[in-house]
């Protein structure tokens, strides 16, 4: 029986060959969705990791550590007690350690430098390194912004004393390392960039920081006999240490993590998990989506054209039957020549499903790595051969069933199967899933609402189905009537022809699907642009490194002294909230406004956080001269620190001792670089013990000499403030004499406070502050104290706006002039960035960098955006968008299919209708109208569809887009939906004409004599 198998596949090659065609397309997609789905699985978690901050992809963990028994052993003991705490094996364990000093050259042009020493592991991987590492007692490792300042070099010694220790440690440099240059071997632009630091900002190397760590060896701290040291043991994600299994592992171990008393544990790790197993759930309901869509779709082509196949051998089979042959003879002859097409097929479409998540992987994929086979895809490969030979059994029962007569008589037999129970279940179903999606249109549960635009297509090609046989039987019969026989019989045989109602409902669904996924994938491009501009604050944003936050705004107004297209700001982020201070006047010419804010909120909220406030005390002279009274004698001379702000923000201190027998005096404070405009600011004055017998008389200054305050001017109440956060225990008092400092530690207070300052009051408190939250906060004023750089500050809620740029819909934006000067610290350890505008010059980074800060990295709207759409849901979309193409690619081989298979028998007919006298013309033109009526009736019905499916299908929207509540959901753009839908419309009229053609020249191919023309 064999011979006879491969003898029907011989006399019908071309049905034989578009049956593989259709069953590779069918394996191929049930072996995609399971590979595809994996890859994502995997690029989701490489792509969280690698867009996560060093804090997000570690765990810090910091105490004060007993040094007596040695500094290895204490750091050994640190670890047991993390690895108690923490138990996993997929992050990589730094231990290091580190103490606090001064580090003292006898011929430095600067005083001692207050800077670290410290110990980490494997540190010279991670520094550019001049010289050898140090790796012996006392060899050191220090900056290059710390040897100009001391004036060493390597082979230099220095002496470094430990606070609290009389002894110092005799050093010497065997390298010097660059804070700019790359770390870990090139991987990193910066150190500050490297996940190697934790996010530890006291221990990562800062661009001109004169007072970066000194790194040593640990043998240096073990032979320096400390009793003391802060230890440190941090658990970090490197760039492949995180899969989608060691994230199942590592969320439950961190969630039950229990540290000691005395630890210090700061750890952004969770929330990156938590990041990556929600983009996880998403993407494993909207990955499969698209694979699973052309899985179904494949099949039921592959069910008509293996109807359409055993329709062609039913006289065959009828035959064999009514000659005597066995019954497994019969079931052989009629089912095998599929099945061994189907067979035959399988290994092709499983390699080329493996093929194409591999070209997706290499082109799209940041981590392109291998694709694995697993059991998970060559069961889902087995469980797609396995249905695809069931559906071709079931079309060949189909196609041999009824009397054996009809089946000689080539009658087709009559469809049995209750196509009226299964529309109307498909209805209800589509019906259920809008209702789903449009009630869950921020977050779908389950996979039915994202199942709505399918359903909804399938509901249209049904119903425009049942239509088309209705329409095309009275439209033949009326032309027919008329005259019109090429429209005629094109309709006819349309109402007759076997499958043409399920071509059409195909075709609607094809082409439904190609408009929503071009919608959504438009849709998500502008919703990530969206999310990315209002995420960023600008066009473009460069994260800088400056002395300090004043000097990051002088450097920018220096580039840009007009204020069209550059802006300072400053982010700092804590679990609570989102601070982003900006130099407000230029925030509505530089900022991208979401539409949610409102046309009217730029101007409004620069004038919100820009109140009029206190002139700062301003110093232009080359001496700070201040007059102070000593009421009563003191017990010793009174030290007092003078903090300020240097012409191009950088931090100026100076000191000066008070004596201690009564009478006025004059202190000077030499800061020549004050006679630079604009001079200098005046920050704050600290006393090291209680003033309350002092009075101070005047400020002024000298070279020029001029006075700057006195009088009520010097003694206004106004113009005075203690340290925020010591009002209770400062008193500040004006007379006529001047301002008289008093300080009362609390009772319950465990210190006595060395830094009592007068701090001068130049900004308003609270600090005016606009929330990105519901408006009602305005009004109720539940926000009273916020995070602002140094600690918290009673800040006043201005204005609320739904979203605002920089800060995105949970967060503050303050002024980062006002917000500085109530820091009262001159550290910063905020992110400094500066907020490019659309039309910043070319060399604006050039500009920026002349004005002297160092830019660490440069990121525009564009790249974010083009980075999370192919991040989570996007993954998901992108696989749905060719599987919609390669739907449209199958519904052009159905016209093909159908046309193959259809080929000989409408060949008969035709040839019977020009005995009849038709002419070859009309013949042509009737051939032509019934394909491309097929083409023309599901086009207009698959574009209402899609529009449906736009309307209806929000919770698959909101799943596919995952954009946040505030930003409004991008519409679709007829830009881009009709050019999809035409294209996929023109592709299957083409092949509708060449399917025409094919069989207009088969009924030409012989012409009739005279003889047959009037017979």
């Amino acid at each position: 029986m064999l011979h006879l198998v491969f003898g029907v596949l011989a006399s019908r090659k071309r049905q034989a060959l578009s049956l593989a065609l259709l069953a590779v397309l069918a394996l191929a997609a049930g072996t995609a969705a399971p590979l595809y789905a994996a890859a994502a699985d995997r690029q989701v978690v490489f792509a969280e990791v690698a867009a996560a901050t060093p804090i997000e992809r570690s765990v810090a963990m910091t105490a004060q550590v007993s040094s007596s028994v040695g500094a290895a052993a204490a750091l050994a003991d640190l670890v047991s007690q993390l690895r108690g705490a923490v138990r996993q094996s997929d992050l990589t364990e730094i231990t290091g350690g580190w103490v606090r000093g001064r580090a003292v050259v006898a011929d430095a042009p600067t005083g001692p430098l207050g800077v670290s020493l410290v110990v980490r592991d494997e540190v010279c991987h991670h520094l550019a390194l001049s010289g050898t590492c140090p790796s012996n007692a006392n060899e050191v490792a220090i900056s290059t912004p710390t040897a100009r300042q001391l004036g060493l070099h390597p082979g230099a010694e220095l002496s470094y004393q430990v606070d609290g220790r009389e002894q110092p440690l005799a050093l010497r440099v065997v390298s010097i390392y660059d804070p700019v240059g790359p770390s870990d071997g090139g991987r990193y632009a910066t150190p500050v960039a490297d996940p190697y630091w934790a996010g530890r900002h006291e221990l990562a190397p800062q661009p001109v920081h004169a007072a970066n760590p000194i790194f040593t060896s640990m043998a240096t701290l073990s032979a320096a006999g400390l009793e003391t040291m802060v230890g440190t043991v941090d658990l970090v994600a490197g760039e492949h240490a995180l899969t989608p299994e060691s994230v199942r592992r590592l969320a439950p171990a961190l969630a039950q993590a229990s540290y000691g008393p005395g630890l210090e544990v700061a750890s952004g790790l969770p929330q990156l998990l938590a990041r990556i197993e929600h983009t996880r759930q998403v993407l494993h309901l909207s990955a499969p989506l698209g694979a699973l869509q052309l899985l179904v779709l494949s099949w039921l082509v592959l069910l008509l054209a293996a109807g359409y196949a055993a329709a062609e051998r039913r006289t065959e089979t009828a035959l064999t039957t009514l000659r005597g042959a066995p019954t497994r003879h019969r079931i052989l002859l009629a089912l095998g020549p599929t099945a061994l097409v189907l067979a035959a097929a399988a290994p092709f479409g499983f390699g080329l499903g493996w093929l194409l998540v591999r070209a997706i992987t290499w082109t799209v994929f940041t981590d392109s790595g291998a694709v694995p086979v697993d059991s998970t895809s060559l069961a889902a490969a087995g469980i797609t051969l396995l249905a695809v030979l069931a559906g071709a059994a079931i079309a060949e029962r189909r196609s041999h069933g009824g009397p054996l007569a009809h089946a000689l008589r080539q009658i087709p037999p009559r469809r049995r199967v209750p196509t009226g129970l299964v529309e109307l279940g498909a209805i209800v179903l589509a019906l259920a899933a809008v209702a789903q999606s449009m009630t869950s249109r921020q977050a779908p549960g389950g996979g039915l609402p994202l199942l709505a635009p399918a359903l909804l297509a399938l509901v249209a090609g049904i119903l425009a189905a049942r239509l088309m046989r209705s329409i095309a039987a009275a439209l033949g019969a009326r032309s027919l009537h008329r005259g019109r026989v090429a429209v005629g019989l094109a309709a006819i045989q349309i109402a007759r022809r076997r499958g043409a109602d399920r071509l059409v409902a195909l075709i609607v669904v094809a082409l439904a699907l190609v408009g929503f996924a071009a919608s959504a994938w438009d849709a998500r491009g502008q919703a990530m642009r969206d999310r990315a501009a209002v995420e960023l604050g600008a066009a473009r944003v460069l994260t800088v490194h400056a002395v300090s936050r004043p000097a990051l705004l002088s450097a920018v107004r220096a580039a840009d002294p007009d204020g069209r297209w550059a802006m300072a700001a400053a982010r700092q982020t804590t679990s609570d909230t989102t601070l982003v201070a900006v130099d407000s006047p230029r925030l509505a010419a530089v900022a991208l406004w979401p539409s949610a804010a409102g046309a009217s909120a730029p101007a409004q909220v620069a004038a919100t956080l820009r109140p009029a406030a206190n002139p700062p005390v301003q110093l232009t002279g080359a001496a700070l001269a201040l007059d102070v009274t000593v009421r009563e004698p003191l017990s010793r001379p009174l030290p007092v620190t003078v903090a300020l702000t240097g012409p191009r923000g950088e931090p100026l201190t100076g000191s000066f001792e008070i004596t201690a027998e009564p009478g006025r005096r004059q202190y000077r404070i030499e800061v020549p670089a004050c006679v630079q405009p604009p001079g200098c600011r005046l920050g704050w004055l600290s006393f090291a013990r209680s003033p309350d017998r002092l009075v101070l008389n005047r400020i002024g200054q000298l070279a020029p000499e001029r006075p700057i305050l006195e009088g009520r001017a010097l003694a206004a109440a106004a113009r005075w403030r203690s340290a925020i956060g010591a009002e209770d225990a400062v008193r500040i008092h004006g007379g006529d004499e001047g301002v008289v400092l008093s300080y009362a530690p609390p009772r319950d207070a465990q210190t006595v406070s060395t830094d009592i300052r007068l701090q001068v009051a130049d900004a308003p408190l609270p600090l005016p502050v606009v929330a990105a939250a519901p408006a009602r906060l305005a009004d109720t004023q539940e926000l009273r104290a916020a995070p602002v750089f140094a600690g918290l500050r009673r800040v006043e809620v201005a204005q609320a706006l739904p979203v605002l740029p920089g800060v995105g819909s949970d967060g503050i934006l303050a002024d980062l002039e006002y917000a500085d000067r109530l820091s009262d610290q001159q550290d910063n350890e905020a992110e400094l960035q500066v907020w490019l505008g659309a039309d910043a010059p070319a060399d604006a980074v050039a500009r920026l960098r002349a004005a002297g800060l160092v830019p660490l990295r440069d990121e525009a709207v564009v790249d974010r955006a083009a980075r999370y759409r192919m991040r989570g849901p996007g993954l998901g979309l992108l696989l749905q968008l060719i599987a919609s193409i390669l739907t449209i690619l199958l519904a052009a081989l159905a016209v093909v299919v159908l046309a193959a298979t259809d080929r000989p028998r409408r060949a008969v007919d035709l040839d019977a209708l020009r005995l009849q006298g038709v002419d070859r013309r009309t013949v042509a033109r009737a051939v032509r109208g019934c394909y491309l009526a097929l083409v023309g009736v599901a086009v207009p019905v698959g574009a209402l569809a899609t529009g449906l499916a736009w309307v209806a299908g929000q919770g698959a929207l909101a799943a596919f887009v995952d954009l946040p509540s505030a930003l409004a959901m991008p519409g679709p753009r007829l830009a881009v939906v009709v050019p999809a839908m035409l294209g996929a419309a023109a592709l299957l009229v083409g092949v509708a004409l060449l399917a025409a053609h094919g069989l207009a020249r088969a009924t030409e191919a012989r012409p009739l004599d005279a003889a047959e023309a009037r017979g």
